[in-house]
């Protein structure tokens, strides 16, 4: 392998290239940015929300755990802002504000960064709805960014909101655990949804469904989308399975170790439904070909009797003067005769080496 070295100049321009901060992704935003505090303890939990980002401050201490929830990524100054006062780095705040970034985490001094993709599935519109789920782990806080406004962290709340709760007692590492571990939960409800296809998508071909392979394409590029989503979460949680922060009590190791084995049990789901979604592929490829093939035969059938009777009927349509045939009293009977004991024996000679027995 060849090494190629690095410029010196131009390793020193792009580290002092200032950060071009903007908003990726192909979604239209119209809703506004919701920024939400909740500061906790075993006794209480404090919510603030905030509609103006210069009313924005957190107090961080050893008694209390807060959890800010940003939804809308959208603004890039509100995004900007409350990560500058927290002390995230440039790059970070790039990969939060871009809805295509790959699942990844980083590691720093000061904080731990990772972002993942929340799938769900939405019953009106029949499609999975994906959206990035960013977060910022520091002691004694964890930021939350999110797209759309929804309930994927309804549960989390709920728990806050009662009174010495397991949730309140535990660290904001644990915060952070619990948020991975819900994001990872809501795989299965999709890996549900994606069963319920795969078992209607079977019942359609044995149906002989001719429109199906429109929802095979569907649910082969959806399953494509959710393996490059969730396949990365599995170094995510492997890292911090082995990580020796302090950040992380043993406890919350542990857990994550559990949510490592719904990860990989995801995974292996998502790689049996590809190859079953290949397989009714290749199946309706197999069904088109057999009806081909019963076209084909049927017309090898047809052609097959069709040519001698064609030759026969040619012989006597050449009007020559002299064919003796043609003053015969009982000529025409006789030519039908003999071609319908010609088309009969041919039949009977496909029927005999069973060539007509997939057309039958």
């Amino acid at each position: 392998m060849i090494m190629k070295t690095k410029n010196p100049k131009k390793s020193k321009e792009i580290k002092h290239k200032p950060w071009k901060l903007a908003y990726v992704g192909d979604e239209k935003i119209s809703h506004d940015v919701s920024i939400v505090s909740r500061t906790y303890n075993k006794e209480s939990c404090e919510v603030r929300t905030f509609s103006n980002i210069k009313d924005f401050s957190v107090d961080i201490n050893s008694e209390n755990t807060n959890w800010i929830d940003i939804n809308g990524i959208h603004d890039t100054e509100v995004t900007k802002s409350i990560c500058e006062k927290v002390g995230v780095h440039g790059v970070n705040i790039e990969d939060i504000l871009n809805t295509k970034q790959r699942p990844k985490i980083e590691s720093h001094n000061e904080y731990i960064f990772v972002t993942l993709k929340a799938i769900s599935y939405h019953s009106e519109k029949e499609t999975f709805v994906k959206e990035q789920i960013s977060l910022i782990l520091k002691e004694g806080l964890v930021i939350s960014f999110s797209q759309f406004p929804n309930d994927i962290f309804k549960r989390l709340k709920s728990e806050l909101s009662v009174e010495n709760s397991f949730l309140r007692q535990k660290s904001a590492g644990f915060l952070f655990y619990r948020i991975i571990d819900l994001v990872v939960d809501g795989y299965f409800n999709v890996g549900d949804q994606i069963d319920n296809e795969i078992t209607l998508i079977e019942v359609a071909l044995d149906n002989n469904d001719n429109e199906i392979i429109e929802d095979v394409y569907w649910l082969k590029k959806e399953l494509l989308y959710l393996k490059k989503a969730i396949y990365p979460i599995n170094d995510i949680v492997k890292v911090l399975v082995r990580t020796e922060r302090e950040i992380f009590t043993s406890e919350t190791v542990f857990y994550f170790k559990d949510t490592l084995d719904h990860c990989l049990q995801i995974n292996e789901s998502i790689s049996l439904n590809q190859e079953l979604v290949t397989s009714f592929y290749d199946l309706y490829l197999s069904n088109i070909n057999k009806k081909t093939n019963e076209v084909m035969m049927y017309l090898t059938l047809f052609s097959t009797i069709f040519i001698p009777l064609t030759y026969i009927v040619g012989i006597y349509g050449m009007n020559f003067k002299n064919m003796p045939e043609l003053d015969y009293r009982y000529g025409y009977a006789a030519i039908m005769i003999i071609q319908f004991v010609i088309g009969a024996a041919i039949y009977s000679y496909f029927k005999k080496k069973k060539w007509l027995s997939s057309v039958e």
